[in-house]
């Protein structure tokens, strides 16, 4: 895996993920990078828990959540998560 930026990040790529949340960095990352954030996003897709932060949630949805009854680990059905966003 590259240690070092590949290229430099330009100020208009900055500015691009400071307005949109996230930018395009186009052959910044090598192959064993890639394949390393494959396999966690896998993981993570497959193993979709429920986490309640202490600070909160971004928006803060947890009183919905546990109003349905769900609390922090928990495995919501594919189901759920309309009906809850729908009553937010």
């Amino acid at each position: 895996m590259n240690s070092k930026l590949l290229h430099a990040i330009s100020a208009d790529q900055v500015a691009t993920c400071h307005r949109d949340g996230v930018v395009l960095l186009p052959g910044m990352f090598d192959g064993e990078w890639i394949d390393l954030l494959k396999r966690g996003l896998d993981a993570n897709c497959d193993d979709v828990r429920i986490k309640f932060r202490e600070c909160g949630m971004d928006p803060d949805h947890s009183a919905i959540l546990t109003e349905h009854g769900l609390e922090s680990g928990d495995r919501p059905g594919t189901d759920l998560y309309p009906q809850v966003w729908a009553q937010a």
